[in-house]
Parts: structure tokens; C-alpha cells; sequence
């Protein structure tokens, strides 16, 4: 009976095996926690592009004296802290000729996000049913980690 040399000289690869195990388990849930606040970082940004339109619009309609804070915190999602009138900054100026322009600018107050490194913003821009004036509006958010 001929003994075969070669299994006595491997080792059990046990060890190996759960390290490799390991890593791919942790590679898939880097990726999936990746994907995850990947997708958070999206809607928010979305949220915060549909709050630019509804505010510009809210102006270029009804003007700057009426506070829309309520209305924004009916539209924001949970990943934004609730908006008060000392959010919202706008200034008003007379242009010759004039611009018939509001432009909503939110942004958030957050240097970083996630894994992201820089503020977020979204910018919309309208035509000034009103007057000829050019209206500035700047609407300053909190993110929620």
C-alpha cells in the first residue's frame, strides 16, 4: 500500500479560509454602507433642488414679506434639520434695467456629509412676477447625520 506523501505535507488551509471569508464579508458590507449613504446624499440634494424651485417661486409670486418656513418644513425630508425664518435671508434691489429675477439659493450649513466633503447647495432661478426688482434669497439648512 503506497502512502501519498504529498497530502502529509499540505496543512489545513482553515485559518486561510475564514480570513478570506472575512474580508469579502467586509467588502460587501463597505459597499453596501456606501451605497446606502450614496443614496442619502442623493436625496437629500434632490429635496434640496425642490425646496429651491418651491421657494423661488413662493416669492416670485407672493413677494418676501410672508414667512414660508412652515411650508418648507412640510416639503423637507428627515435628513434636514426644521427651517425658521432666521433661515432665509433676502434682499431686494432695484436694477436699471431691471432683471425681473428671484433667485433661491439653499445650501447647508454642513462643511461635510457622509463621506462627502463639501457643502451641499442647489440653486433655482425665476422670473419676478411683481416687480422689475432682482431678489436674492439665501436659505441656510442643517443635515441631520
Amino acid at each position: 500500500m503506497k502512502v501519498d506523501t504529498k497530502q502529509k505535507n499540505m496543512k489545513s488551509a482553515a485559518i486561510e479560509n475564514i480570513f478570506v471569508w472575512m474580508m469579502i464579508f467586509v467588502g460587501f458590507t463597505s459597499l453596501f454602507f456606501f451605497v446606502i449613504n450614496y443614496a442619502t446624499i442623493l436625496r437629500i440634494q434632490d429635496n434640496m433642488n425642490a425646496i429651491s424651485d418651491y421657494g423661488a417661486n413662493y416669492i416670485a409670486n407672493n413677494g418676501t414679506g410672508t414667512d414660508i418656513s412652515a411650508n418648507i418644513n412640510d416639503i423637507s425630508v428627515s435628513g434636514i434639520d426644521n427651517v425658521t425664518s432666521a433661515n432665509l435671508v433676502c434682499n431686494e434691489s432695484t436694477n436699471v434695467p431691471p432683471d425681473y429675477q428671484v433667485s433661491f439659493t439653499t445650501e447647508s450649513s454642513n462643511n461635510s456629509y457622509k463621506f462627502y466633503g463639501s457643502k451641499l447647495s442647489a440653486t433655482r432661478v425665476v422670473y419676478n412676477q411683481l416687480s422689475g426688482n432682482t431678489i436674492d434669497c439665501t436659505l441656510t439648512v442643517n443635515l441631520l447625520d
